[in-house]
């Protein structure tokens, strides 16, 4: 029988394993860091006195280690693991590395587990201290899953979490992310404010119409629900929307959402993914949103 989690290592201190760490700490759990040697963190973690440890020491003391680095650097942290303990509970908090590296051939010491929290870190930890919804996908064997499930619960998880896989997780993620999340919203309400500008449109009242509305939108849509959301919209708003609705996802959208669902299920994506497209890829969106008067504007509005 697989022993009870005891001793929690979280590898990286970054936004999602500081939040990981704050959550599981507040929840009385024994938790401690392990960072590359001069690493960035390092000055900060000596200011907060938090214990940390690094790569060359020995970390068998650790049944469980939670990998928060960056998807393309987990195998070379795997590598860097120094334990004699055998089946070490690997946790990821996406099924990316996994689900493309099929790690369980080339570290077969290692359980791997996916318990992922459907949030952005800065909500993972206000989801947690005000006890808001937090949903999260799992996949682990059987013998782990009790314990799993209690440490989703000191994570801040109250929704869920859902069995999954590390594939499937995969798949929805990147694919959301990629039709909806981190392109259709934010590029979006970029496109919605610059063309209100360069039409004459005062940037604030633009910024209002865009920015502001678009998170007012999604607050209440998610409240009340799609059905009692189109019930409540003015007569002017119901008709713009069915009628934009026909014209934005028309069959060539729809046909490159296809496209986009198409080339990560092949994995063609996923082999796109390293240190060089990672760069290059937010410079070129950084320089979309740097040509706008919007980072001005939203920064006013919001101080």
């Amino acid at each position: 029988m697989t022993e009870l989690i005891s001793n929690i290592l979280i590898i990286g201190y970054g936004s999602q394993a500081k939040a990981w760490y704050a959550n599981l700490k507040d929840s009385g759990r024994c938790v401690d860091i392990c960072i590359r040697n001069g690493g960035n963190s390092q000055n900060e973690l000596d200011s907060l006195h938090i214990k940390y440890k690094n790569f060359k020491e020995d970390l068998s003391d650790y049944d469980t280690i939670i990998v928060l680095t960056p998807d393309h650097t987990h195998k070379q942290v795997l590598q860097k693991i120094k334990t004699t303990r055998i089946k070490t509970r690997i946790i990821f908090a996406h099924g990316l590395s996994n689900s493309t590296n099929h790690f369980n051939a080339d570290f077969p010491n290692f359980e791997f587990i996916l318990l992922a929290p459907k949030s952005i870190a800065k909500e993972v930890r206000n989801r947690y201290l005000n006890k808001k919804p937090l949903g999260a996908a799992y996949s682990c064997n059987e013998e782990n899953e009790k314990e799993i499930l209690k440490l989703a619960i000191d994570l801040g998880i109250n929704k869920g979490p859902f069995k999954s896989s590390f594939d499937e997780e995969t798949k929805a993620d990147l694919f959301s992310e990629q039709s909806l999340l981190c392109s259709l919203i934010p590029f979006g309400i970029l496109e919605t404010y610059n063309t209100l500008v360069e039409n004459g449109i005062d940037s604030n009242i633009a910024y209002l119409e865009s920015f502001e509305e678009a998170k007012l939108i999604m607050d209440t849509l998610y409240e009340i629900g799609p059905e009692n959301f189109f019930n409540m919209i003015s007569p002017a708003a119901l008709i713009g929307a069915n009628k934009s609705r026909k014209l934005i996802f028309s069959d060539e959208l729809l046909g490159t959402i296809e496209k986009l669902k198409n080339e990560i299920w092949s994995g063609k994506f996923q082999a796109m993914l390293n240190d060089e497209s990672i760069n290059d890829n937010r410079l070129d969106i950084l320089n979309a949103w740097k040509s706008s008067s919007i980072i001005e504007t939203h920064s006013k509005m919001r101080n």
